[in-house]
């Protein structure tokens, strides 16, 4: 089973920073070229300088994060936690116009294979990990949380009591940001009773890897090179990881859909044929009536320059595709249309991602924006996968495609930092 413990985070020094909602940033892997250059701006110690490193003047910009990161811990800017503690996080959001609120907490796991202990529900791909394997060479450290969920069921049930008990004082540190999302977090002593019966209690639980597939995978590539140095240490470092867990019913997270957008089809008229191979197609006019349709469980929609399609998968075909599926997997609208690419195309998802014909995005109107205007030749909208199917995928030991779950809001960087290096 998972191990839980707590730890001496890495913070922002208040008195350096007092506003820290200037030097939050989202995951990298969220962050535009556009949002990227706005926020280097805000502040010039804001932590997208470590989590999304640009090198300047032909520089390397890994090293170049490592430096920062080296340099803001000697002038004071970072200080560590005198005392073990883990950090509960709460964010104030928005879904649909609607408010909401996410409750959670950072502490450190300690790392082990994919197995029934920590589970994974999505495929990863190389790029990235070769990516955060370089960043975490240079600076040594987790900047971003491995998301996990964690079923209540599990655990004897909802653990938001003692949640409760350790958020019902002031937070010690409170910030907003541009998406309207404040950001709340109370660190709270590891050797308290109320932590010490939170980390029993979920370290009792099987684990699903709700955001960071990349970061896990990377974390436990760095413990292996780790341990085949000499050290005097009595326990590595690298053998944990930073983590945010949710209890999956009362967590407060949204799961957002994924939307696919092909960016060039060369015989549009044979690209709808295919599809009328695969899935019933009915035609509806448009965006609110597509995504209004998809609400009905294993439907997607189809949006070319001239039509938009509601689609449905033909059950012979879904049997010949995923035949070995589980019933979870194969009810899943992102499986289906990953499996149907091949026939669709020519290629696999990630040969697609590779040559630059297909991306992701959230939003259905930009998606759809990007085939009216030329840019795209086709855009695919999905439903959101529920949680529980999510957490019946990892279970079963399957894996949906990458890009399947948006977990919203995504955790700020640069409210917790795990040092790998003493």
């Amino acid at each position: 089973m998972p191990h839980l413990r707590p730890f001496r985070a890495l913070r922002y020094d208040a008195h350096a920073i007092a506003d820290l909602g200037r030097v939050l940033c989202p995951p990298y892997d969220v962050i535009s070229p556009e949002r990227r250059a706005n926020l280097a701006a805000r502040h010039p110690r804001n932590a997208v300088h470590l989590e999304l490193p640009v090198a300047g003047n032909g520089g390397d910009a890994y090293a170049e994060a490592g430096r920062l990161f080296g340099a803001w811990q000697a002038d004071g800017t970072l200080r560590r936690d005198d005392k073990p503690m883990i950090y509960v996080y709460e964010q104030e959001y928005r879904i649909d116009g609607r408010p909401a609120r996410s409750r959670g907490f950072f502490c450190l796991l300690g790392l082990e294979p994919w197995g029934n202990g920590i589970r994974r529900h999505e495929l990863t791909l190389s790029g990235p990990k070769e990516d955060r394997l370089r960043l975490l060479h240079a600076v040594g450290a987790n900047l971003s949380p491995v998301l996990l969920l964690y079923s209540s069921r599990d655990v004897g049930g909802p653990t938001g009591p003692l949640l409760d008990r350790l958020t019902d004082h002031r937070p010690a540190v409170r910030a907003g940001d541009d998406e309207g999302v404040e950001h709340r977090l109370w660190p709270a002593a590891g050797n308290s009773a109320d932590v010490a019966g939170l980390l029993r209690l979920v370290s009792g639980a099987p684990l699903t890897v709700a955001d960071g597939h990349h970061r896990y995978e990377t974390a436990l590539h760095y413990r292996a090179e780790q341990a085949a140095q000499p050290t005097a240490d009595h326990e590595r470092p690298s053998n944990h990881v930073l983590v945010l867990l949710y209890e999956a019913e009362s967590g407060g997270l949204a799961v957002l859909p994924t939307h696919r957008v092909l960016r060039q089809l060369r015989a549009a008229d044979r690209f709808v044929e295919q599809f009328a191979e695969l899935f019933v197609m009915d035609r509806v006019e448009g965006l609110a009536s597509a995504l209004e349709a998809i609400t009905v469980g294993g439907r997607m929609a189809l949006r070319t320059p001239a039509d938009t399609f509601v689609l449905t998968p033909l059950p012979a075909f879904v049997d010949e595709v995923l035949p070995d599926a589980s019933a979870e997997l194969r009810g899943l609208e992102v499986s289906v249309l990953n499996a149907a690419l091949p026939r669709l195309t020519g290629a696999d998802a990630s040969r697609l991602v590779e040559s630059g014909q297909l991306s992701y995005t959230k939003s259905a109107e930009e998606a759809v924006g990007l085939v009216e205007t030329g840019k795209a030749g086709a855009c695919v909208l999905l439903p959101p996968p529920r949680i529980e199917a999510v957490l019946a995928v990892a279970a079963n030991g399957e894996q949906m495609p990458e890009k399947s779950t948006y977990f919203y809001p995504k955790a700020a960087t640069g409210l917790v930092f795990n040092t790998l290096r003493s």
